[in-house]
């Protein structure tokens, strides 16, 4: 988890000099990463989750261990290299689709093609990752986080500086330097992780002994990845479909430099601030949803992780609504039209979707649910995304993710509502956290009104926006902590 944070914030980080030098820099960058991210899940589906706990039950079994390890590797190969040749042939149009610049084109194009060969790379030194850790090797696969991403990181900045020196820098240029620099680092990665498995003679589970493929077992993984995915996925869907509605939207109202530029922060800059929230409210949650099974203990338990996650949640909110819109203005040289303001309402919402999908896929859940509440996000996605763009501008797509995010919660929660126990104070104080948060809201953006836009009163309201979540949310924090002793 700590990997993976310090990842999300370098990702904030690293977008700073880039973007002063040219502001385009964030649609090139969601245009490479995105459908890259896309293809990588397909290429994995989610086995590599599985893949953890199936090894533990194997660990004293040497057959067994191969045949589930070499199971699920054939699975990944078949999946990533089906994924990367899908994303190799249709690069052009999966490009053209997102960008409205037609002069850096082609230098995207070849960019995503590279990246092709990344999704079998990620795949490989995922599943890799995965023995390592079921293996207890927990401080390797951290520190291979960090390093992956400084590796990453420190090649696209000394490329695109050594660019900037000699001539101008050409972004697409920059997207070539990016997907290099995601190949290479991965490549670092993958040889960490066979000189990890080699030199604690690891690799012997691969050769040693004869072995047979156990076919209901990788049905079993299949199905279980595919609900896996449907409860993951839903986050990139969303990002293609808008990053590639909003360009034929906003082409008819503004200049293909201004289209780049308002989808760039929303697509790169913005949403990388708004996502370090949720990406550490999901390390959390996967680790605590691995508690529940399906007593009415592990109800208890399910509600208390749900409060305190929706309350880490709303908090998040009102901090990013009272301080998201200076902060990103320091950080990059630009405002952001207001859309972080829109996308803090995205944290709580896509924190307690995550919950419910986690909870279902690693309990008793329905897990068909997952599939079904899928379909149901996207539909209502693509429909409202129309609708609401027409009446909010841009900010529609904002507002369609919450509607689509919030009829995903109510689908879920009504299919599986035996998740759920009737409990009169723990459901007035989820209520309580809602109200009280809306009142926060207004309370820093009234004070974001009266204080000029300067850094040092950037830190006074980030200040007294603490002051006052701490105020307001400390009662509701000592009570829940009481019914969960209880």
């Amino acid at each position: 988890m700590i990997g993976e944070l310090f990842t999300k914030v370098l990702s904030v980080l690293y977008l700073i000099p880039l973007i002063r030098i040219n502001e385009n820099i964030g649609i090139l960058n969601a245009t490479v990463t995105i459908p890259f991210g896309l293809f990588v899940v397909f290429g994995t589906l989610g086995i590599n989750i599985l893949l953890t706990s199936e090894i533990s039950k194997r660990r004293d079994h040497p057959s067994k261990l191969r045949s589930c390890l070499l199971g699920a590797l054939m699975l990944l190969v078949l999946l990533s290299v089906s994924s990367g040749l899908i994303l190799l042939i249709f690069a052009k149009p999966i490009v053209s689709a997102m960008i409205s610049d037609p002069t850096y084109l082609e230098p995207i194009i070849l960019a995503t093609r590279i990246l092709s060969i990344g999704v079998l790379l990620f795949s490989i030194t995922a599943y890799l990752r995965t023995i390592i850790t079921a293996f207890g090797y927990f401080q390797l696969v951290s520190a291979s986080y960090i390093i992956e991403q400084i590796l990453k990181v420190g090649l696209i900045l000394l490329g695109s500086f050594y660019f900037v020196y000699y001539k101008q820098m050409d972004v697409g240029i920059y997207a070539i330097i990016l997907s290099i620099s995601i190949v290479v680092s991965m490549i670092f990665t993958l040889g960490l992780y066979l000189y990890k498995l080699a030199k604690e003679k690891l690799l012997y589970i691969f050769k040693e002994g004869e072995v047979s493929i156990h076919w209901p077992f990788l049905k079993t993984m299949l199905w279980g990845g595919v609900v896996i995915l449907a409860a993951s996925i839903y986050a990139s869907f969303f990002e293609m479909i808008d990053i590639s509605m909003t360009q034929h939207f906003l082409q008819f109202r503004v200049s293909p430099e201004q289209n780049d530029l308002i989808r760039g922060i929303y697509f790169t800059s913005s949403w990388k601030i708004v996502f370090i929230p949720i990406s550490i409210a999901g390390g959390i949650i996967t680790v605590m949803m691995t508690k529940i099974g399906g007593n009415k203990n592990d109800k208890r338990h399910f509600d208390t992780v749900f409060n305190f996650s929706l309350l880490f949640g709303l908090i998040s909110m009102v901090l990013l609504f009272g301080v998201g819109e200076r902060a990103f203005y320091f950080l990059y040289n630009q405002h952001s039209l207001a859309i972080i303001l829109f996308q803090s309402l995205l944290v709580p919402a896509y924190i307690v979707r995550n919950i419910l999908g986690t909870y279902v896929v690693s309990a008793d859940g329905k897990k068909s649910s997952v599939i079904i509440s899928l379909i149901i996000m996207v539909i209502v996605k693509i429909v409202f995304n129309f609708i609401f763009m027409i009446f909010f501008n841009f900010y529609g797509v904002v507002f369609s993710s919450l509607l689509a995010i919030i009829v995903s919660i109510i689908y879920l929660a009504k299919v599986n509502q035996d998740i759920f126990i009737v409990d009169h104070s723990s459901n007035r104080l989820k209520l309580a956290m809602i109200i009280i948060s809306i009142i926060a809201c207004i309370i820093v953006g009234l004070l974001n009104l009266l204080l000029t836009d300067t850094f040092v009163n950037m830190l006074i309201l980030f200040v007294i926006d603490i002051v006052i979540c701490g105020i307001l949310f400390l009662p509701i924090f000592k009570k829940m902590v009481q019914i969960s002793r209880k």
